[in-house]
């Protein structure tokens, strides 16, 4: 099961959870030293929401940081899973099934136009390809500062 958590409860459990986010951030979030404090800021205002993944004995199992992008040009809003962390080796296709169901939920009544994410985990691109979505887009980065800039 899926559950939303609310800003006071990230703050009581901030620990864990931040190590949880360190392991699993995407290619974008880079290096910047504050960038934990800026994560934590964006869930406690509200711009990002942090969910839980438990099982039937209460066990929390896995974790997800969720926000709303908008493509500015088209005005298209869609629900980005940014960051996904497992605390178990082996999760149950169940338990992703589930959660993909409480998320969609979630972005449907939100208006979002479509869930998407980055990841470079070949089994969560065979579960996103297995449930119907899409994993044909490669992300491409070219770093900025401290290089020639006429490339």
């Amino acid at each position: 099961m899926l559950l939303r958590l609310l800003p006071s409860q990230v703050s009581s459990h901030w620990g864990v959870i931040k190590h949880a986010i360190e392991e699993s951030l995407p290619p974008i979030a880079g290096g910047a030293s504050d960038r934990m404090n800026n994560i934590l800021e964006s869930i406690l205002i509200g711009t990002t929401d942090c969910w839980v993944s438990h099982n039937d004995n209460g066990t929390i199992d896995g974790l997800l940081l969720t926000r709303f992008v908008e493509d500015d040009c088209s005005k298209t809003r869609n629900l980005l899973i940014y960051c996904v962390y497992g605390f178990l080796q082996r999760s149950a296709k169940l338990a992703w099934l589930e959660g993909l169901k409480s998320l969609y939920k979630y972005a449907f009544s939100k208006n979002c136009h479509r869930i998407i994410g980055y990841t470079d985990v070949d089994s969560i691109i065979k579960f996103v390809k297995r449930v119907g979505g899409e994993a044909k887009y490669t992300f491409v980065s070219i770093p900025v500062g401290g290089r020639d800039e006429s490339l």
